[in-house]
């Protein structure tokens, strides 16, 4: 699909060269690109806004007039005026839309996609998680990499390791529905702004949980901002009763959010971070966990920032993604209506 780089990275390029992100001018803006900036205009002008109602076709067709040879290429915009006093610009319909874009899709799509590796699709979901707030770049990855060193310290098998090596791209997937205001404010959160980074453990492990084939990396994102003392979220778990892949995930997250930048705050140094892990084992994190972490390899964190994906080892290529469900009569009933937790 990386032919629709282009039109997808300048659909906000204008004619006259005042758009972005590369200031693109006349011809020199990719004719598919062109044309996508100009629907793009016309849907959202359909649409109503908080403040503004949707426009009228004729208030949005004299917008596009006023426009061209500015925001949008003269011939662009001639063309879609002249389909639109046509009559021949369709109205949007969810269903038919729908069936138009699995129709197009078929032309789009090869009839046979090399399978992205587990590292490639884990890769684009976390860019995406990481890109909703500048100041966790890379933070999925480093904290996959150092769960699974923690793993190796405790000895677990390849399966938890595997398990944990995805978990700690997807653990902040529910990062995704917290507003960018609240993940960036520099000052002190409110009630319901701490309400809304709270509820991201359990808004990511409901769509993991949503989707059969990663069920079983619920648990490390539901659970990993619990602490040992109970006194965590989202559902105050303490001690043993704390999923191992979670007290895993929970001392790798914490590690790198010290050592990270912050809207907030300056990051803290090593040493500093490895005083607080071992300050809080036993009230914070888990006592062996705790003590599995500070056994990590001096190397781990030398080359944390620096690696690529791969740094991790090949086990990651050896255990699959995506697993089937387990049959119905396996899942015990949680207590709330969920699966349990398991190790």
């Amino acid at each position: 699909m990386a032919e629709l780089a282009p039109l997808v990275r300048h659909h906000h390029e204008w004619w006259d060269g005042t758009g972005y992100p590369d200031a693109l001018q006349g011809t020199e803006i990719p004719l598919g690109a062109r044309i996508l900036r100009i629907a793009d205009t016309v849907a959202a002008l359909g649409q109503p806004r908080p403040h503004r109602p949707a426009l009228s076709p004729g208030a949005i067709g004299e917008i596009i007039e006023a426009g061209a040879g500015s925001e949008f290429g003269p011939e662009v915009a001639k063309t879609l005026l002249t389909l639109h006093r046509g009559g021949d610009v369709p109205g949007y319909e969810q269903l038919a839309f729908r069936h138009r874009i699995l129709r197009a899709a078929e032309h789009v799509l090869p009839d046979e996609v090399s399978p992205l590796s587990s590292d490639q699709l884990l890769s684009i979901v976390s860019n995406l998680i990481d890109a909703k707030d500048p100041y966790t770049g890379g933070h999925s990855r480093r904290v996959a990499t150092l769960a699974v060193a923690v793993a190796r310290q405790l000895g677990l098998d390849e399966h938890t390791r595997g398990t944990l090596w995805a978990g700690g791209y997807l653990h902040d997937l529910g990062k995704l529905t917290v507003p960018l205001r609240v993940l960036t404010k520099r000052g002190s959160l409110d009630e319901e702004e701490l309400a809304l980074i709270r509820a991201h453990p359990s808004d990511g492990a409901d769509i993991l949980e949503s989707i059969p084939s990663l069920h079983h990396l619920t648990t490390g994102a539901r659970y990993h901002h619990e602490r040992w003392d109970g006194s965590g979220y989202p559902e105050g778990l303490s001690g043993d009763r704390i999923p191992i892949v979670a007290q895993i995930m929970a001392v790798s997250d914490a590690y790198d959010a010290m050592t990270s930048k912050r809207a907030y705050r300056d990051s803290r140094g090593h040493e500093q971070a490895v005083q607080e892990i071992e300050r809080c084992s036993g009230v914070h994190f888990g006592p062996s966990v705790a003590e599995a972490f500070l056994a990590v390899p001096h190397e781990v964190f030398g080359t944390l920032h620096a690696s690529p994906p791969e740094a991790a080892g090949p086990f990651a290529r050896d255990v699959p993604l995506f697993r089937p469900p387990p049959p119905a009569a396996s899942q015990p009933a949680h207590p709330h209506g969920r699966s349990r937790p398991q190790a």
